[in-house]
């Protein structure tokens, strides 16, 4: 399995998460990169990203991993470049490696918040409770009590 790294930026970040998994399974298609498919009775593209994205929300930092059908031939960059040339403006792919651990193994992600023309009498609220380190546990079924 492969991981890629890339940036959503621009308009592109208006579109769904489902969107952007379609763009991405698109430019594969074009690109002539054969995606290995699950089995059974509705196959689909082994390929998967890590951390789902609001709808409007930019990254620099994405990833998501893939697996290729056995037998195709093609370095990590000949890859990225054929994929580059087939993404819609705003999704740049940053690089493609080797899948190092599992989606599941994330400990912790950074993000830088912008508020736009925020309300004056509202910055000073604003600036207090965003000084310093907001952290937020991330919860799951296993571990919120949930099966």
């Amino acid at each position: 399995a492969l991981r890629c790294r890339f940036e959503k930026t621009g308009p592109i970040r208006f579109i769904s998460h489902l969107d952007l998994t379609r763009a991405f399974h698109r430019a594969f298609s074009r690109a002539g990169i054969p995606l290995k498919f699950s089995e059974g009775f509705s196959p689909h593209p082994k390929f998967s990203f890590a951390l789902p994205l609001s709808v409007g929300t930019e990254s620099l930092a994405e990833v998501a991993d893939f697996t290729l059908k056995a037998g195709y031939d093609a370095s990590a960059d000949e890859i990225r470049s054929a994929l580059q040339e087939q993404m819609p403006q705003g999704i740049k792919l940053l690089s493609i490696g080797e899948q190092t651990g599992k989606f599941s193994e994330i400990a912790y992600a950074e993000y830088t918040v912008f508020l736009p023309k925020a309300d004056p009498a509202l910055c000073p609220s604003l600036q207090e409770a965003l000084t310093g380190e907001v952290l937020i546990k991330k919860k799951t079924q296993t571990n919120s009590g949930l099966l």
